[in-house]
């Protein structure tokens, strides 16, 4: 089955594409990580779709063009996040506009770097999070350990390093 799915994988992404292939996931999970390939290559949603369903990678056309959406946003707004410096809060220019799943007024993207406190092992995770303060990289950061506290999951693994990586706005919504 992994021999199948890289297999079709290889003949949908750019020639160029390195990503990383999820291994029994869902098409949705699978088309996730192939996104930004496309979108990097300067594919359109429209293409994209209908290349996946040639392949008979497919799911619901609304929530893929979600996903192309967000994807496209990620490349433009994330870079500018990363490269923000400052002790300043982060400004709207450089948050994408979007429709949160959730009744909040940011999602806050980040790349975590865990100890584990028994073994000493390194983990590395992307993570996100809801917010409705308007806060500092670094303040962002100190939120995602106050609720990773709070929600107990993971216990023995300590943060380490956290870094900020996009921030998503609530259409609509005042900053």
């Amino acid at each position: 089955m992994a021999k199948v799915l890289k297999s079709l994988v290889k003949s949908i992404l750019p020639a160029s594409a390195k990503i990383s292939i999820p291994t029994g996931g869902s098409a949705r999970s699978i088309a996730m990580a192939m996104l930004p390939a496309h979108v990097k290559a300067g594919y359109s949603a429209s293409k994209v779709i209908a290349t996946w369903k040639l392949r008979g990678l497919t799911y619901r056309r609304g929530t893929m063009l979600a996903d192309y959406r967000d994807a496209a946003n990620r490349l433009n707004f994330s870079p500018k996040v990363i490269d923000y410096v400052g002790s300043k809060k982060i400004p709207k220019s450089i948050m994408s506009e979007t429709e949160l799943k959730r009744n909040r007024r940011y999602r806050v993207f980040a790349n975590v770097k865990y100890v584990d406190s028994e073994t000493g092992r390194t983990t590395y995770k992307g993570v996100s999070f809801y917010d409705n303060t308007l806060r500092t990289k670094e303040g962002w950061g100190q939120e995602y350990i106050k609720q990773k506290q709070t929600a107990a999951y993971e216990e023995q693994l300590e943060v380490a390093e956290i870094s900020i990586t996009e921030v998503q706005h609530q259409k609509g919504w005042k900053y």
